[in-house]
């Protein structure tokens, strides 16, 4: 782990995955997996990169007893639609909506 990933650990209790190109924070809480964060430079998003991050995230949550994951996405932070497109793509279903926050579900 990096030292990035120390830190994040050590002040929020999130666990990080990260590469040359990309990283994801999650925080595993009994049966769920919350993804807080996926981020992939431009020039790696065309290969699927951050399906793969995700699939990895899965198999970890899964090892330890989640039954599913959970991710959210703002409607007015960036650009809320490729990451909805993105994160229905994976497989994700919406769960609920509440004022800016779309909550997805996704079993494991």
């Amino acid at each position: 782990m990096s030292l990035f990933g120390d830190y994040i650990y050590e002040r929020e209790g999130k666990n990080i995955i990260e590469d040359q190109e990309s990283f994801a924070t999650y925080k595993i809480h009994g049966t769920e997996c919350y993804i807080e964060d996926v981020y992939v430079q431009k020039e790696a998003r065309k290969n699927v990169k951050a399906h793969k991050i995700v699939d990895r995230i899965a198999e970890i949550a899964k090892e330890q007893g989640a039954k599913f994951l959970t991710t959210t996405v703002s409607t007015i932070v960036g650009n809320p639609t490729a990451s909805v497109r993105a994160i229905l793509g994976y497989g994700f279903r919406v769960h609920s909506a509440k004022e800016n926050l779309i909550v997805f579900i996704k079993e494991v």
